[in-house]
């Protein structure tokens, strides 16, 4: 079974990128691409604080969309406010774990 099955659908973390900064730091994305989809950020000793992956640059993530912000100091900013930025552990203690849905691929075409 799933990790995800029975949990509400309509809750959303939504998520945003500086693909710059992102792709020159982690091209692998978080554990250096040591995960799969379907695990939990609890299996991988993952946690998001303040909307951030410790050592994980350029993708934050909150419990409200996103607005670009160029003074900021990730250009982005969640439209909710400063409690809008997602802390994993908090959600997990109201809604269950959270799971590896997909990965994001980039594909360089070039100049």
């Amino acid at each position: 079974m799933s990790p995800f099955e029975g949990r509400d659908s309509t809750l959303g973390i939504f998520t945003a990128v500086n693909l710059d900064v992102y792709l020159a730091n982690n091209p692998l994305g978080f554990l250096d691409g040591e995960w799969a989809v379907g695990q939990t950020l609890n299996e991988l000793g993952v946690t998001i604080v303040d909307g951030k992956i410790n050592g994980l640059k350029g993708i934050y993530f909150a419990t409200t969309d996103f607005t670009f912000d160029a003074v900021s100091e990730t250009g982005w900013v969640p439209i909710g406010g400063r409690d809008a930025w997602f802390n994993s552990d908090d959600f997990q203690i109201e809604h269950g774990e959270i799971g590896v849905l997909g990965e994001l691929k980039v594909t360089w075409l070039g100049p």
